[in-house]
């Protein structure tokens, strides 16, 4: 019953990470079942709101019942209520999309998303992406207390989605450390000509998220990158500031004037 529960979990996670309906083969196919044990678990799920056919013999979606459960508001409501504004401005000073994303038993999860304004904007994924290939990951993973490393006990090393690190346990403990050092994380010249940049942000002493702007690697130089370091950096100060109403705050909005001129 448990085996069957985490299976209904894997196929509404695939579904969740597609914009466009899947047809059975490709869902067997994603969550590693046969045929007949994925359109099992695909009627139940349906009977129950959670995944729908588009029609008979088409491609299957998340059903109303998924979305009623997120009726509430985002998971973590209370911190993407008072990082959105401060995203929102970093996105209207470098008008590059800017995330804000946290760790949840090892896993990656986008909180927020502000898309900016440029024609050209670099793509994202909002879910199912390992810690390890983004930016907000790695700086998250890198603050993590050494007794809290379940990201290596459910994603195992990185690999190909870190190569800098790949499988070398003390190359992954050197990487973390250096992001540490330098409080933060700029990556560029990758594979993927993306640009990323990515800044912890703390609470109570301790790590909850990390903000992040991503952009085509084209764009990122000269004063528009040190503009976007500056940005993220100060972006994500503010956040702390405003999750601590003690702590004296800054004029960001004049930040941001500024920051345009």
């Amino acid at each position: 019953m448990i085996r069957a529960l985490e299976r209904a979990c894997d196929l509404l996670e695939i579904l969740s990470h597609s914009s466009e309906p899947l047809g059975l083969s490709q869902l067997a196919a994603a969550a590693n079942l046969h045929s007949a044990t994925c359109a099992n678990l695909l009627k139940t799920l349906m009977a129950r709101g959670y995944v729908d056919q588009v029609a008979p013999r088409k491609g299957y979606q998340l059903g109303p019942m998924a979305y009623y459960l997120a009726r509430q508001g985002p998971w973590r409501k209370d911190l993407v209520r008072v990082a959105t504004p401060f995203m929102s401005g970093l996105a209207r000073l470098t008008e590059e999309s800017v995330v804000l994303a946290t760790l949840h038993q090892g896993r990656w999860y986008q909180l927020a998303e502000v898309r900016g304004d440029q024609p050209v904007q670099a793509n994202q994924v909002s879910g199912g992406l390992s810690v390890y290939r983004t930016a907000t990951g790695r700086v998250l993973l890198a603050y993590l207390p050494e007794e809290a490393y379940v990201v290596l006990a459910r994603h195992g090393m990185p690999g190909e989605a870190w190569p800098e690190v790949g499988t070398n346990v003390d190359a992954l403990a050197e990487a973390g450390r250096l992001i540490r050092e330098a409080g933060g994380l700029v990556e560029y010249g990758t594979q993927d000509g993306v640009a990323r940049v990515a800044f912890p942000v703390w609470e109570q002493e301790q790590v909850v998220a990390a903000l992040g702007v991503y952009l085509p690697d084209f764009r990122f130089e000269g004063e528009h990158e040190k503009l976007v370091i500056a940005g993220a950096m100060e972006a994500a100060k503010e956040i702390e500031k405003a999750l601590d109403p003690e702590r004296e705050r800054e004029d960001w909005d004049e930040f941001v004037r500024g920051g345009k001129k």
